[in-house]
């Protein structure tokens, strides 16, 4: 028997023979020594300075968000300024085109009282009321074209000083005792429409007396 054969005793064949069919396993207490092994994390951890620097990239990118919506904001308020501009601008033209054909009506209504001698202005007299009938209406368009900021301007005859920004010099003629320059004669009224020209008054503007340009040729 194996026993014999190495000649062991019978406690230490039983000893050796236990030892054997225990040899393969592992006990409790070394089972609950060993630590569980960890698994490897799925991506390595990143520095402290990768996190700065993306959180700086991030930075950068909602900087540039801003600035887009702040021209985007401007953008847009830029087109409602040329938009309410247009609107003005082309609300202003047609009433141009408008109150230039009354003008016309105006000029006419201008010519024919400026026909009645000064008596017919008088009260009694038998072209008074023709007179004041005319006067009435051109008074009421007055009245309607500066409702739509159309004015008539004050040029006074022998008065006013010729201004070309508001004046169309027409003619010039000498006239005594006054200054060159002077308005003297009035032609056409001038309107203003918005504080702008409509129309510059056609006038004639007073010179010097062909003596007093001759004195001042020899002079020279």
């Amino acid at each position: 028997s194996t026993q014999s054969t190495w000649g062991l005793g019978s406690f230490q064949y039983h000893l050796l023979k236990r030892m054997v069919s225990t040899s393969g396993t592992e006990s409790p207490e070394d089972t609950a020594q060993s630590p569980p092994e960890q698994e490897a994390p799925a991506e390595e951890t990143r520095t402290v300075d990768e996190l700065l620097q993306e959180l700086e990239t991030h930075k950068e990118e909602i900087q540039a968000l801003r600035n887009k919506y702040a021209y985007a904001l401007a953008d847009m308020d830029n087109v409602r300024k040329i938009s309410r501009k247009d609107v003005a601008s082309a609300r202003e033209y047609a009433l141009k085109d408008f109150g230039k054909d009354l003008l016309d009506v105006a000029d006419n209504l201008d010519r024919a009282l400026s026909i009645f001698p000064p008596q017919v202005q008088v009260k009694g007299h038998e072209f008074h009321g023709i007179f004041e009938g005319i006067n009435m209406i051109a008074s009421t368009l007055l009245k309607v074209l500066e409702k739509h900021k159309i004015v008539k301007m004050q040029v006074v005859a022998n008065e006013t000083i010729f201004d070309p920004s508001y004046h169309d010099a027409l003619f010039q003629q000498p006239v005594a005792n006054m200054e060159p320059g002077v308005i003297c004669s009035i032609v056409k009224s001038g309107y203003m429409l918005n504080d702008r020209v409509l129309r510059a008054a056609q006038v004639g503007v007073s010179a010097l007396p062909e003596e007093e340009n001759a004195a001042g040729g020899a002079d020279s």
